[in-house]
């Protein structure tokens, strides 16, 4: 198999280049370390001596960002839900559209079965109740009866 010259001189001039560019980086990035490094020795007594305020300055900084990421990403969240819901009003079916009325029919059918078990259960219930409390009734009075003629066979 017979090398090309022309594409050995491509792959050399790409491989030059390309070595050259990350030895370029390398040497950005061993010189950015250095200066941070060099930076943080140079800093470090003056953040001892205020970090009494850094501190809670950067704790209210970082609390008054995440609030508005989160502010921004509620905000964009509720716009797209408006959004869905104006499409679907419109009549104009978005994604979910149908899988959401799944989810309703199947929530109704489940509610209303869930209702007559309850409804069935309350009748024997209530009927339960109503005579329980009519013997209830019926003992109390039949006491009152008692105490009452005792009261009038001692007087």
């Amino acid at each position: 198999m017979a090398r090309n010259p022309e594409n050995l001189s491509y792959q050399l001039a790409k491989a030059s280049t390309a070595i050259t560019f990350s030895g370029s980086l390398s040497v950005l990035s061993s010189l950015t370390l250095t200066a941070v490094v060099m930076g943080l020795v140079a800093a470090t007594p003056l953040l001892v001596i205020i970090s009494p305020v850094l501190v809670p300055a950067g704790v209210a900084m970082l609390l008054l960002n995440t609030g508005l990421v989160m502010s921004g990403g509620f905000g964009a969240t509720a716009a797209m839900v408006f959004y869905w819901v104006y499409n679907n009003v419109t009549g104009q079916h978005p994604v979910g559209a149908d899988k959401l009325d799944q989810l309703a029919s199947t929530l109704a059918s489940g509610v209303r079965s869930i209702k007559n078990r309850h409804e069935e259960r309350l009748g024997s219930t209530s009927a339960t109740i109503h005579r329980v409390h009519n013997d209830i009734i019926k003992q109390i009075l039949t006491q009152q009866w008692l105490l009452h003629g005792q009261e009038t066979t001692t007087m």
